[in-house]
């Protein structure tokens, strides 16, 4: 099977050209992982993630930087009011240096360009202090939630 030619040389794709590609990837991936330093994302630990001004400072957080989001999206999206969130859930992740390093939004109604400016927002989150268990930092999630919302122009 042939797949490319190039100034008139071809270059077969063989089971070892396909297994090195494949491993390249495996390689890319698990670099990424292991970048986060984490194994281990804790749900439950003796102190949690903790974000500067706690739940004040979440909240203020989520006025000044993720309703406007979601605000402007709405605004430049024709959709029934009826079909808006009303909540948004997000887990975040966060490694033993206090740095979100993943985000998952679970509600398939945050689609599309308003799913990736959110999670480009929560990736941008800094000053968190990291999880303890057994008196040494952890890698942890943390439950961001925002409910009853009534967006507003």
């Amino acid at each position: 099977m042939w797949i490319m030619e190039s100034r008139n040389l071809a270059y077969p794709l063989t089971m070892k050209s396909l297994l090195t590609a494949c491993l390249l990837l495996l390689g890319i991936q698990m670099g990424a992982f292991c970048q986060s330093g984490c194994a281990t994302y804790y749900n439950f630990t003796e102190v949690p993630p903790k974000y500067p001004g706690e739940e004040m400072g979440i909240m203020k957080h989520a006025q000044d930087k993720i309703l406007p989001l979601v605000s402007a999206f709405y605004k430049n999206v024709d959709l029934d009011p009826g079909n808006w969130i009303t909540s948004l859930w997000a887990t975040l992740y966060i490694n033993k240096r206090g740095t979100v390093v993943d985000v998952d939004i679970p509600d398939d109604r945050v689609r599309g360009s308003l799913r990736q400016h959110l999670c480009d927002e929560f990736l941008k989150m800094k000053g968190w202090k990291p999880a303890r268990q057994d008196s040494q930092p952890v890698c942890a999630t943390y439950p961001y939630t925002i409910r009853c919302i009534r967006w507003q122009d």
